[in-house]
């Protein structure tokens, strides 16, 4: 949710009334927030524009000494003209029209979204559906095995039930390690060595879980 907000706060400009919007939280000045400009770790207070304001000039009271030079100069050549009966506004700039839409907002986000391998390979239309699904699960660890059942304090028989000799019910039990699992990859990829693809299969999964 964190890298969501920075980045949505990015494509908001605030058009300039009264001034009540933060200082340095809000984009204001077209540079985006100027806290992103601060030396890390540092945590301005939540001030807004206006108390900053002396004679429609920003009265840094020695804060630019926080800032690199470039960026106090670019903030004092902005234009600010307070109006205290005008609410400052905000412009969503991913949008022609400066208002924020549903469709625009999906367009930001897949621009930024990282593309992996894993997710392109996974979802195949000639694949069934419900076969792609439950490859995504398993990549993400999200099937209700024992194992993962057993974390939310509900009583299992902590075994497989396809296997011979008890053992617990992981996802690496499951495709990978469990008698059921290996007689399938024999199977499956018998006849063209089902070791190589089994073996690159779960180094696969192993890298997505370490992630």
């Amino acid at each position: 949710m964190r890298k969501i907000k920075r980045l949505v706060d990015k494509q908001i400009l605030w058009k300039i009334g009264c001034g009540k919007v933060a200082f340095w939280y809000d984009n204001w000045s077209e540079l985006g927030p100027l806290y992103n400009f601060l030396p890390e770790g540092y945590k301005p207070k939540n001030i807004t524009l206006s108390i900053m304001m002396l004679n429609n000039h920003i009265n840094w009271r020695g804060l630019d000494l926080l800032l690199s030079q470039h960026v106090v100069v670019k903030v004092n050549t902005f234009e600010i003209s307070l109006r205290s009966t005008i609410p400052d506004s905000p412009v969503w700039t991913e949008d022609n029209s400066g208002s924020f839409s549903v469709a625009s907002a999906c367009q930001l986000f897949r621009k930024n979204r990282h593309k992996s391998w894993i997710n392109m390979m996974n979802w195949q239309k000639c694949v069934p559906f419900k076969m792609n699904f439950i490859v995504w699960r398993a990549l993400r660890d999200k099937i209700p095995t024992e194992a993962k059942v057993d974390k939310m304090d509900i009583p299992t028989s902590s075994s497989c039930c396809c296997c011979r000799f008890p053992s617990l019910e992981t996802i690496d039990h499951l495709f990978f390690s469990g008698l059921f699992a290996q007689e399938l990859w024999r199977i499956l990829c018998g006849p063209i060595g089902h070791c190589i693809f089994k073996h690159l299969f779960q180094a696969t999964y192993d890298q997505l879980v370490g992630m």
